[in-house]
């Protein structure tokens, strides 16, 4: 990714240990992201990656048939459930292996950022507006150019791209602050600021 879009966002997020590249010392951005693959970056965003572990260890029973208390993905598909930022194809199965879609990526880090409001109309409709008024396209170009592309299948360059941008939409004079979130009290009673993580 040297040299393109995706360098700045990538060393920032494996800075921040949200999303890293592959043993190889590529970042493959072309590659798919899976539906548990996103839910393991959703987690590391609102830091609660943890907690996740602490799931795992714990005596809570799966929501999903297809993601037993052995997967490694357990802890954090059931925090994407539990404050709703993701579902499953069904109420019973989550799709594990599935490869995600831009618009469940997108609706999610809208969730995240509390900008997420259930319309009257079509859902995807208004995510995807919002999500064009609060420029999470930023940089992405042609990939999500209109709202055709909100079913087609996420990209890790996409999903960096947009983990980004959501990133930069709380504005504190010239610079941007990323505040993460946690919906529980149990961890916090406000939004907490990531240390260092300001750009200009």
């Amino acid at each position: 990714v040297v040299g393109t879009k995706y360098e700045e966002p990538a060393k920032a997020l494996s800075n921040l240990e949200i999303m890293n590249g592959y043993p190889d010392g590529e970042f493959k951005p072309n590659n798919t992201a899976s539906k548990a693959e996103l839910a393991l970056m959703l987690t590391r965003v609102v830091n609660m990656e943890d907690r996740a572990e602490r799931i795992l260890y714990s005596e809570r029973e799966p929501i999903y048939t297809d993601v037993p208390k052995e997967s490694w993905a357990f802890g954090y598909i059931t925090i994407v459930t539990d404050f709703d930022y993701m579902c499953g194809v069904t109420d019973d199965v989550f799709g594990i292996d599935n490869v995600a879609t831009n618009y469940e990526a997108i609706k999610a880090l809208l969730k995240i950022l509390e900008y997420y409001q259930a319309p009257n109309g079509d859902d995807v409709e208004y995510v995807y507006n919002k999500a064009l008024s609060l420029k999470l396209f930023k940089t992405i170009g042609d990939d999500i150019a209109s709202i055709d592309e909100m079913d087609e299948l996420l990209t890790r360059g996409n999903l960096l791209l947009l983990i980004w941008n959501a990133f930069n939409t709380k504005y504190i004079g010239n610079a941007t602050l990323v505040y993460i979130y946690y919906p529980d009290a149990e961890f916090a009673e406000a939004p907490q600021p990531i240390e260092g993580f300001y750009t200009t």
